[in-house]
Order: structure tokens, then C-alpha cells, then sequence
């Protein structure tokens, strides 16, 4: 028998369930977030990026699964899908870039077909690198890059590496870092323990530009590694328009950049 009063703890509990989704809603809640970012995924492919496709030697739009392309990997199982990034998103990325690129690299990892890289290429950088270890993907990638106007191209160097992205060795210069989900966890642990390992002996600006970013938590250990920012009008934007969202993180000498 009960005095009609409920103790705090009770409380806490009915408390903690009214605010907490059910996992058939927390599902549904997905399923949406899933579905609105396929519209506007296609929604930038279809105002957007086919107007560029005439710079393109081959086609970078539409997903491709990586089971049956030629992958000399042992990281093969970890790889996701390639899904080209809408030029808006790459576009927007920049603006929370330092503006002076002279001195910067710029690394795309899992450059895919090379659209990220032929949009990179028309800014100012020092180098520019495509990570692709899908022989097919990498093909491609190189002839757009071969085929692009030469008169677009304000990088001064761009390149497309067939390596794994766990056998590249970091540059020395202050680097972007570009990374489009290309793999699961294991693989993103040891890749930002590698590039912290770089910082580490040499410590210099570099930047984590993720988009669709499902291992940030990856960088809560590397305190080396800050979250960066973005403007209320760039946050505003990417909430509204972008499929995907972007997190960037930084070593403090490169946040010193963007202040």
C-alpha cells in the first residue's frame, strides 16, 4: 500500500522515460533524418553538380559499392561506400578554411572519383593529394584530374596517391585534411593516432574537416585536436541546405589562423 506521493528516485525515473524516445521512435527518428538527407543529396546532384559534369573526363556522381572493385588492403572490411560529396558542401567546408592557402596541402581522403580534388584544385594551395585505394576509383579520379581545364587550376601541384591511407605519411607543412566517412572506427582510430603522432614530433597547423562525421569521438583522444567553431551564418547554412553534417577540428596552431 503506497501514500500516493512518489519518491525522488521514482521520480527521476518517470522523469528520465517522458524525455527519452522509444526505440521505435528513436527509429523513426532516423529513418527521417535518413531520408532528408537522400533528397537533398539528390536535390544538390540535380540543380547543382550536373552543371559541372562537362569539367569531368568521367562522371563522379552516384554511389558505387566497393565489394567488387580490385582492393589491395587488409582494411578492405572497414571501407564504406563511395558517395561523391555535393559541391555546395565543399564549397561551404572552405569558408571555415584559413583564407592564405599558399603554404597549406590539402589531402582528400578517399578521393573516390576525384571531384573533391578537382574543386580543391582551383584554389591556392601548395599541394594538393588524393588518397584512393580502389584501383577503378583511383583510374578514374587520375583521368579527371588529366582532363581538367588547366586554366581552372590554381594549386600548384595536384596528385592522386593508390595507397591506403594508413601508408601515407603526413606532410610536413601546415595540412587539411579532408574526410568524407571513408571508413569505420578501427581504421579512423589508427589514422588520427597517426597524424596526432605526426603533430606530436612536429608540431605545426592542421586541420579535420569531417563530413557525415560518425567517429568524432575518435579526437576526444587527441587533446591536441580542438573543435573549431563555425560562424553562425556558415552553421545556419549547413544545417539547412547540406545532407550531411561537417565537424572541424584543429591543432592550435591552426585555430590561431582563424581567430
Amino acid at each position: 500500500m503506497t501514500d500516493g506521493t512518489t519518491s525522488p528516485s521514482a521520480a527521476n525515473g518517470l522523469a528520465q522515460s517522458a524525455v527519452r524516445p522509444s526505440p521505435e521512435r528513436r527509429g523513426l527518428r532516423a529513418m527521417l533524418k535518413h531520408g532528408h538527407a537522400v533528397l537533398l543529396h539528390r536535390l544538390h546532384e540535380s540543380l547543382v553538380d550536373r552543371r559541372y559534369r562537362h569539367l569531368e573526363t568521367v562522371p563522379t556522381g552516384g554511389m558505387v559499392e566497393l565489394d567488387g572493385l580490385h582492393i589491395e588492403s587488409e582494411n578492405k572490411a572497414f571501407v564504406t561506400h563511395y558517395s561523391p560529396t555535393p559541391r555546395l558542401l565543399t564549397r561551404w567546408v572552405h569558408q571555415a578554411l584559413p583564407r592564405d592557402l599558399a603554404d597549406w596541402t590539402f589531402v582528400d581522403v578517399g578521393a573516390g572519383r576525384g571531384r573533391v580534388l578537382l574543386q580543391a584544385a582551383t584554389r591556392p594551395y601548395r599541394r594538393i593529394v588524393g588518397l584512393e585505394f580502389a584501383e577503378e576509383l583511383a583510374d578514374a579520379a587520375e583521368r579527371n584530374v588529366a582532363g581538367f581545364p588547366r586554366d581552372r587550376i590554381a594549386a600548384r601541384a595536384v596528385e592522386v596517391q593508390r595507397t591506403d591511407a594508413l601508408a601515407f605519411d603526413p606532410p610536413e607543412g601546415p595540412t587539411v585534411y579532408f574526410i568524407f566517412n571513408p571508413f569505420g572506427a578501427p581504421v579512423m582510430r589508427r589514422f588520427v593516432a597517426r597524424i596526432a603522432a605526426a603533430y606530436a614530433a612536429k608540431p605545426r597547423p592542421m586541420i579535420c574537416a569531417l563530413v557525415n562525421p560518425a567517429e568524432v569521438a575518435v579526437f576526444a583522444h587527441h587533446p591536441d585536436f580542438k573543435p573549431i567553431a563555425l560562424k553562425p551564418g556558415l552553421a545556419l547554412k549547413l544545417a539547412l541546405f547540406s545532407p550531411y553534417g561537417v565537424a572541424l577540428y584543429g591543432t592550435p596552431e591552426a585555430l590561431a589562423l582563424l581567430d
